[in-house]
């Protein structure tokens, strides 16, 4: 529990935040958020169009204001117009967490703004001019002609120093996040405790189970216990929250969580302190080997930590010869959690009124949500249940909203997956039905689909399952890639499950096409592999770029015919799971 900031791996590690950006997909949606390029500053900058004080400022519907500032709703829909190209095909769940990333930037940026003017900064002309110079390059990197982008100012209705002046107002978050990020100072020790690892167990009590008060008061009676001799690891099994602790598997015969092995007596193994938060791996520190600490709060609740083993060091053999750019490293990470701390902070004391309340669910969605530090959280701060009854309360007032219907289906989702045999989940399949089927009527979601058509099966609906199964296999007909293979096989399952052996025979068939088509795209690409590991063979005359004449027939290294096209590929989207800080 207390291992990760967030659900996302090492995000506390030294090379954490430079593996990030290396991460493509992710680059491309944060790139599409943050930084759309030149389109970003022409279109979708913090405040909205930058032509609006000359395209009509006055005229835009604000979604929100910020701590006194008005969001335009052209912000976010020309950023979402952006995301979309990103994105490509999505589920519904999907998109809406990337609605909800864009509106946490939008507010976030006014956030920072706000606190920007409140500490005195200001935009240089030095930035301005640096900005508009990126402005003019093109995907190349080139510059583009002057010409082409003062067409593209006019087309904006935008003169010179009026996008400058906008820009003195839109680069003032970036004036505050570099201040916070730059005045981190780090030392060559600070750069040696992230190679220490610890052997330790732990036992947690959670704030999110108890108030803060009472789950101290747990936590300290537990400690207690611990110093008069109990055992530690006895305690933490029957105590501790951490879901780690115990691990589960879904058995699907039983429809319910059961153990997948015996409880860890808190026990964590060996790890990188760096992977902690930073008050429990502090704790740590303070630590003799086989010495048990008094609770400590971290965002996840109190901690009872014991230390099995001395503190070791793992340094890299390339150390020494990499100690500059690891300090770097660390330094901007540690900016990157001081902006974040910053942010948690700001948030708290902002003012947001919504004018929009189809974009505000989607807010505090993106909130809540566990992928939150990809928004500049490093927790979510959320509240699932209030955002539950925000939901029900919409989507009564809202039905047109499909999204609402299918993201609250999905929240209410897991409490049906853990509730035991009764009335209770009864209940919850039901209405969790009934959002599913009002939010296909007016969206489109595969995985959706098919789990509505389980959870009919569930509640002895038989004939609501067929018609819901038939419908994703109506829509499927369309999709000859062999990434609806898996789909086509969840169908094929069900159909036998329902009796339905002529629609399950379709199914086969049409799983047996698309694993043709693979085995055929497969034998293409691994002749065209052939074909250009060939060609290199050959070689080519480095003088002049020509290759050696040809003699004879051609034989079995001859590439694939022009008109060979590659196979496609398009994966289907995943659906989201259930992420554990």
């Amino acid at each position: 529990m207390p291992k990760r900031y967030t659900s996302s791996r090492g995000v506390g590690s030294i090379t954490y935040w430079r593996k990030f950006a290396e991460h493509r997909l992710v680059y491309l949606i944060i790139a599409a958020v943050f930084a759309f390029g030149l389109v970003a500053y022409f279109g979708s900058g913090p405040t909205g169009s930058i032509g609006s004080s000359a395209a009509g400022m006055h005229g835009s519907q604000s979604i929100a204001t910020v701590n006194g500032e008005d969001i335009p709703r052209s912000a976010y829909d020309r950023q979402w117009d952006q995301m979309k190209n990103y994105l490509g095909s999505s589920n519904e769940v999907q998109a809406v967490s990337m609605q909800g990333m864009i509106l946490n930037s939008l507010i976030d940026q006014a956030i920072m703004r706000a606190a920007a003017k409140k500490r005195g900064f200001t935009v240089s002309d030095a930035m301005v001019d640096k900005a508009i110079a990126d402005m003019k390059k093109g995907p190349d990197g080139k510059p583009v002609p002057e010409a082409d982008f003062e067409r593209m100012l006019e087309r904006q209705g935008l003169t010179l120093d009026e996008l400058r002046q906008q820009l003195k107002t839109d680069l003032l978050a970036k004036v505050l996040q570099d201040n916070i990020v730059e005045s981190q100072k780090v030392t060559e020790q600070d750069l040696l405790q992230q190679y220490q690892e610890a052997r330790v167990r732990h036992i947690l009590i959670s704030t999110s189970k108890l108030p803060d008060e009472q789950a101290r008061r747990k936590a300290e009676k537990i400690y207690e216990e611990i110093k008069a001799g109990k055992d530690f690891a006895t305690l933490a099994n029957q105590f501790s929250d951490d879901p780690g602790n115990k691990p589960m598997k879904w058995d699907p015969k039983l429809k319910k969580e059961v153990p997948a092995g015996p409880p860890k007596g808190g026990e964590l193994g060996w790890a990188p302190l760096s992977r902690y938060v930073p008050e429990f791996a502090d704790a740590v520190r303070k630590l003799k080997p086989g010495e048990v600490s008094p609770p400590v709060k971290t965002q996840f609740g109190y901690h009872i930590i014991q230390l099995e083993a001395p503190i070791r060091e793992n340094l890299p053999k390339d150390f020494e010869k990499n100690k500059a750019r690891l300090l770097e490293d660390l330094k901007r990470q540690r900016g990157q959690q001081a902006l974040m701390k910053f942010m948690d902070e700001a948030r708290k004391t902002a003012k947001i009124v919504w004018h929009d309340p189809s974009l505000q669910w989607r807010y505090d969605y993106a909130r809540s949500n566990p992928n939150a530090m990809m928004m500049g959280g490093a927790i979510p701060t959320g509240n699932q249940d209030q955002l539950i009854a925000e939901l029900r309360q919409y989507v009564a007032k809202n039905p047109d909203d499909g999204a609402a219907d299918i993201i609250l289906g999905q929240m209410l989702y897991p409490q049906y997956l853990v509730a035991p045999p009764g009335p209770q989940r009864d209940k919850l399949r039901d209405e969790i039905i009934k959002y599913y089927a009002a939010g296909l009527q007016r969206t489109e979601d595969p995985e959706v689909r098919m789990t509505l058509g389980a959870l009919y099966q569930d509640a002895k609906k038989p004939e609501e399952a067929l018609k819901v199964y038939q419908t994703q296999q109506r829509l499927l007909r369309w999709d000859d890639t062999p990434a609806s293979k898996p789909m086509h096989v969840r169908l094929e399952r069900a159909f036998k499950d329902l009796g339905r052996p002529d629609l399950a025979a379709e199914e086969a068939k049409r799983i047996a096409q698309l694993t043709e088509q693979e085995k055929k795209s497969e034998a293409e690409a691994k002749a065209r592999a052939l074909a250009e590991k060939a060609a290199k063979a050959g070689g080519s005359n480095p003088a002049t770029g020509t290759q050696p004449a040809q003699t004879g027939t051609q034989n079995a290294s001859t590439p694939a015919p022009a008109n060979s096209a590659p196979a496609k590929n398009t994966p289907s989207a995943s659906k989201p799971g259930a992420n554990t800080p």
